[in-house]
């Protein structure tokens, strides 16, 4: 092996150690030991003691530079082998373990699903439907988020845990912290088909509640995503998601959800559970319900079966997905009922801004917040905006109630000034 005059492309990082080029062009990291096999290979050894390089070393230094990747992981929706997803080199190490369709009964699944959702069954199994095709194909038109509601004890968790999870592949994560915001890695989520909330639902300031509402629409209507492992750089990948949410249905958790968000209003389905199935064992019998699990499972590849083969009706398919966006209107009557935005306009009302004459007022957002708190009523506005900015109640404000709210120019610094009417005028002829 005769010397080389000219040595080869490597590169040293203190912080990072050894870089060198692949293939491809790029830089990559490596060991002090694979820098030695490249100089040998390149005839940089001492003459004295002449090193050769083994078959095995030069077929480690084809494979670092010809096969290298940017992740490897599981990702949802994708097969396990190599594959180029929005410009980067993946190697998805597992595949998700899809229930095989098999026709038969589930009398169980039957009675639970109809059970907890009666007339509005067809909405859940078309939902379904539209998650498992999605995952079997690798991606599809866009799902909206499925949330469900109802009261205590009522088994609303059950379908996501021993249908949603299992039926999609057996892999789910729990988005909350990097939807909310308390962790900015999200390696855990890209790996699972199915993206649940349950317990976690509880009240919120509205900066958190923003940001739910923010990332559940992403999540929902972008195909690709941020990959973001721990302790490594982010990267763009393709995620095939199923997204759904139980909750009670006190105002307290349901106004965590962003159910008046008018850009996700195509981005939700809303179902409330009705009532607790009566096949399921009472809740004291711990080895009643592990037998019971075990039988709801062996009735999966029959309700995926059926699945397959169902046909939704037309009065529950969507333009943008096969599911329309229902929302159940109790649960939204609730939800208007402690609806944040009408608050504001009714304290607003009580805290005498209009003046004795009823004339319209300017504000910014600081200086209502201060003017409604200096007269609080009963703690209304404490309540108010601990929870919710004044800035965004009156946006949405402005949105909803024109006659009341209207923006009124730049104030200081940037901030908008809102011109607030009153609730009646008095004209003269």
């Amino acid at each position: 092996m005769a010397k080389s005059s000219k040595p080869p492309e490597v590169y040293y990082w203190p912080k990072h150690g050894f870089f060198t080029r692949n293939k491809y062009g790029e830089w990559i990291p490596t060991d002090k030991e694979t820098v030695r096999l490249i100089l040998i290979s390149k005839g940089f050894y001492n003459s004295e003691n002449v090193e050769k390089l083994s078959p095995n070393s030069r077929q480690l230094l084809r494979i670092m530079g010809d096969k290298s990747i940017h992740y490897a992981g599981p990702l949802a929706g994708q097969t396990s082998g190599p594959a180029e997803l929005c410009g980067f080199r993946l190697l998805v190490t597992s595949s998700p373990a899809r229930i095989e369709a098999n026709a038969g009964k589930f009398p169980l699944w039957q009675e639970i699903l109809e059970t907890h959702y009666g007339d509005f069954t067809d909405y859940k199994l078309t939902w379904l439907k539209a998650a498992r095709q999605r995952v079997i194909c690798g991606g599809g038109p866009m799902l909206p988020a499925l949330i469900m509601a109802g009261g205590p004890d009522t088994a609303k968790s059950l379908t996501q845990n021993h249908l949603i999870t299992p039926l999609l592949g057996g892999r789910m994560a729990k988005p909350w912290r990097y939807w909310t915001g308390e962790t900015q890695f999200n390696e855990d989520l890209c790996g699972a088909e199915h993206l649940m909330l349950e317990d976690e639902i509880c009240p919120v300031k509205q900066d958190k509640r923003r940001m739910l509402g923010d990332a559940l629409k992403a999540a929902v209507a972008n195909e690709t995503t941020s990959l973001h492992p721990k302790g490594d750089k982010a990267l763009t990948a393709k995620c095939v998601w199923a997204i759904s949410i139980s909750t009670n249905l006190e105002p307290q958790n349901l106004r965590v959800l962003p159910l008046h968000d008018a850009s996700l209003v195509d981005k939700l389905l809303v179902l409330q559970v009705r009532q607790r199935p009566k096949c399921l064992p009472p809740p004291e019998d711990y080895a009643g319900f592990m037998d019971f699990t075990k039988k709801l499972r062996g009735e999966l590849p029959a309700l995926a079966h059926f699945l397959d083969k169902y046909t939704p009706p037309k009065e529950v398919r969507g333009q943008r997905s096969l599911v329309d966006p229902f929302r159940d209107v109790e649960i939204m009557e609730i939800v208007s009922e402690d609806d944040a935005v009408p608050k504001l306009i009714w304290l607003m009302d009580q805290a005498g801004i209009f003046g004795e004459l009823g004339l319209p007022v300017t504000f910014t957002s600081m200086e209502l917040e201060r003017e409604l708190l200096k007269a609080d009523t009963n703690g209304q506005a404490g309540k108010l905006f601990h929870y919710h900015n004044a800035g965004y109640l009156l946006r949405e404000a402005a949105k909803r109630f024109p006659a009341r709210v209207q923006k009124d120019g730049e104030a200081h610094k940037g901030l908008t000034r809102w011109k607030l009417a009153p609730e009646r005028r008095d004209v003269t002829a």
